[in-house]
């Protein structure tokens, strides 16, 4: 019986080839007008993990070009207009250059059918978008923290060295 159960367990490939063709899987949605689209059932993780970074990297150009983001509700909007990008057929290439980028999450962002697209992706499948983002947050959170108590222990080893020159250690932990 143990045997019997213990082979239930064991991932083969072919098991692992089975689940992975879920994220392939596409559903057609069709507006009022005739007019469709499709999007994914299920959301790659790796794919999420890509839409993510290349969010954080579009919302630090859009800083650099447009100043600092002052809402909640534009990084709102570049979230959920990146999962658009990444988890539907609409767009086949995403552009590299940032003002082409910004141009084309104007014009998604203004498009009445990407407005309605939003209620056709899963619920569960959005929540792994923003359940990935938070742990991005904090473990990044906790980089930091661990960053800063590695300091605060390295500038008390200094202290009980016997070092005449001590503000040069700490000066260059300081601006590290």
């Amino acid at each position: 019986m143990t045997k019997a159960k213990n082979k239930k367990l064991e991932l083969t490939l072919e098991q692992v080839t089975v689940q992975d063709e879920q994220y392939d899987n596409l559903k057609k949605v069709v507006f009022d007008d005739g007019a469709y689209t499709e999007v994914y059932e299920k959301f790659r993780p790796s794919r999420i993990e890509t839409m993510i970074e290349q969010l954080a990297n579009f919302l630090e150009e859009y800083e650099k070009h447009q100043g600092k983001i002052e809402d909640d509700s534009t990084i709102a909007k570049f979230l959920y207009l990146h999962v658009v990008v990444h988890f539907s057929t609409i767009v086949s290439e995403m552009p590299s250059e940032f003002s082409t980028k910004l141009d084309l999450f104007t014009k998604l962002a203004d498009n009445v059918y990407v407005r309605k697209l939003e209620i056709h992706f899963d619920k569960s499948e959005v929540e792994k978008v923003y359940e990935m983002i938070f742990k991005r947050l904090d473990d990044y959170q906790n980089l930091i923290e661990q960053n800063t108590e590695l300091s605060k222990k390295m500038s008390e080893r200094v202290d009980k060295l016997n070092i005449q020159n001590k503000e040069l250690l700490n000066w260059n932990q300081e601006n590290a």
